[in-house]
């Protein structure tokens, strides 16, 4: 089946018997639905409109709630302050400018001295973090909005303490099945092979 939408401003345009069925300057809804016929086995084309009025929406149904919308962001230190910029600062506004639903932030480069209220309020969002265990830099946040509904899922994690910057975050949409977010930086300069492999232990998993 093939559905389009059109507008018709010009009845003349159109032949007969199909022009006596429109009516000029409004918006109307067409689906061509091909269908074999049992005597000849050709298909025959079956033209349906409908006349898209005030009141009827094209996709009736209940009201849609806020869609699910989200960033990733690879910070690079999320507390960093200088001379220039304040991240913490610019980030902040950008979730007040856009209020998404999802945040993952790669480098967060934050540590358990940082507590999670310093980034984002728990009023409006449920935060997880993976930060690194040894050395500078490194680490993963995922924020979802608390309109979603959402729990981490360290079972679906190697374990593994090194070479393991992967978090993951169950997400429960209505009507939908349960999705599982994925969050991983790799720094470039790692090339072990524990890296990936803890990715796809994570994966298989999934």
């Amino acid at each position: 089946m093939v559905v389009r939408t059109c507008n018709v401003n010009h009845v003349g345009s159109l032949h007969n018997p199909l022009a006596s069925l429109f009516i000029p300057n409004l918006t109307y809804m067409y689906a061509v639905i091909a269908l074999p016929t049992p005597t000849c086995g050709l298909p025959v084309w079956y033209f349906l409109l409908l006349l898209l009025c005030g009141d009827i929406h094209p996709n009736p149904g209940p009201a849609s709630s806020k869609p699910i919308d989200g960033f990733l962001l690879n910070s690079r230190s999320l507390k960093s302050v200088d001379s220039r910029r304040n991240k913490l600062a610019q980030f902040h506004t950008t979730v007040a400018l856009k209020k998404p639903s999802i945040i993952c932030i790669t480098e967060t480069w934050l540590t358990s001295e940082v507590q999670n209220l310093e980034l984002l309020s728990d009023s409006e969002y449920s935060v997880y973090r993976r930060d690194r265990p040894q050395g500078r830099g490194g680490g993963v946040l995922t924020a979802i909005h608390n309109s979603i509904k959402s729990k981490i899922r360290e079972d679906l994690n190697s374990g593994n303490i090194l070479h393991n910057e992967i978090l993951v975050v169950e997400l429960k949409l209505p009507k939908l099945p349960k999705i599982a977010l994925v969050n991983m930086y790799r720094p470039p300069s790692d090339v072990d092979t524990a890296c990936p492999n803890n990715l796809y232990s994570c994966l298989n998993k999934i």
